[in-house]
């Protein structure tokens, strides 16, 4: 298209003429990365890498130690080939996880548990069976990298009649009644219960009372 301006006197003072163009280029999408792309493309990898590490953790238990429940924690680092805000078509994602649990000797707090529950046990009870711990709770200060366990620890102990011991309820109730005796024996230590024996009301001699112990758990 040609267009031409003239003057007062129809003399042509403008022309204006269009011609092809040539030279451009069609229109290219700009892409920039954002965070929820990164995201996105490491989602499934922490999942799976998480998984694995977690797998691995187990492994890492020795046999004489005890895992503390609750205290498992995973901390995934994402990396990626294009940082948010520059332009890139794709994005590449790397994942790495690393997996923590505390762990603590149970052989140890056992042998620890039981030593200090003996410090206050008499020396007529002895322990049955053995002490049983578990961990609590767990406090760690991060720059002295130091974890206080506290530890629940619980046993049993039965009261043992040493043959010395078992003269000694004896010698008490020789002669008594058998209702007197009774109420005698059901006041010394390590005794729940008794039943008694004996033809007459009137219990024997020292030299012919037997005493029999039954433990009760």
């Amino acid at each position: 298209m040609k267009t031409a301006l003239q003057d007062a006197q129809g003399n042509p003072e403008l022309v204006v003429k269009n011609t092809a163009f040539s030279g451009g280029k069609d229109a290219q999408p700009n892409t920039s990365v954002q965070q929820s792309n990164i995201d996105q493309a490491a989602k499934s990898l922490i999942a799976t890498q998480t998984q694995h590490e977690q797998a691995k953790l187990a492994t890492q238990v020795q046999s004489n130690e005890q895992a503390i429940q609750s205290t498992e924690h995973c901390q995934p680092t994402v990396t990626s080939d294009a940082p948010v805000g520059t332009q890139a078509k794709a994005v590449t994602a790397s994942v790495s996880v690393t997996c923590t649990e505390e762990v603590y000797d149970l052989s140890a707090a056992q042998t620890l548990a039981t030593s200090r529950l003996n410090e206050n046990i008499l020396a007529s009870y002895q322990l049955s069976g053995q002490v049983t711990v578990s961990a609590l709770s767990v406090t760690t200060t991060n720059n002295n990298i130091q974890t206080t366990i506290q530890i629940h620890a619980q046993g049993l102990w039965i009261y043992t009649f040493s043959q010395t011991r078992l003269n000694q309820p004896a010698a008490l109730i020789a002669n008594k009644s058998q209702t007197d005796a009774r109420a005698l024996l059901l006041q010394q230590p390590g005794i729940a219960d008794m039943q008694i024996s004996a033809p007459n009301p009137l219990l024997s001699s020292v030299d012919h009372i037997q005493m029999i112990v039954q433990q009760k758990v």
